[in-house]
């Protein structure tokens, strides 16, 4: 069973050769940093493929950042950046990210 993290020192693009990648490239090579935990690199990989999928399915210049923001708590700032691997996915954003890939958005926006 894997360690338990309360806090993760490094970012989920940390997790890949090429921090680039993140969220962008289905190929892109996952490995374990020296300061980095096993566990940490599964959640790392697991937010990846998310971005992947909603990156897939964005319209250009009509990100849904900020209305995700408004109905799950959280800037549009920090959606770009869990999208880009610059921060950790939190319970609301990954509950957005799951409105967003099954198509609730507009049923639970205020």
């Amino acid at each position: 069973m894997p360690k338990k993290t309360h806090h993760r020192t490094l970012r989920p693009r940390d997790y890949f050769r090429d921090p680039h990648e993140f969220g962008v490239l289905d190929s892109a090579v996952v490995h374990l940093p020296a300061l980095g935990d096993l566990a940490s690199q599964r959640a790392a990989v697991v937010q990846h493929r998310i971005a992947l999928l909603l990156l897939v399915r964005a319209t250009p210049g009509a990100g849904p950042g900020a209305a995700l923001g408004r109905t799950f708590g959280f800037s549009r700032q920090h959606w770009s950046d869990c999208l880009s691997g610059r921060s950790w996915m939190r319970e609301n954003t990954l509950l957005a990210a799951h409105a967003l890939m099954l198509g609730l958005v507009d049923e639970l926006e205020p």
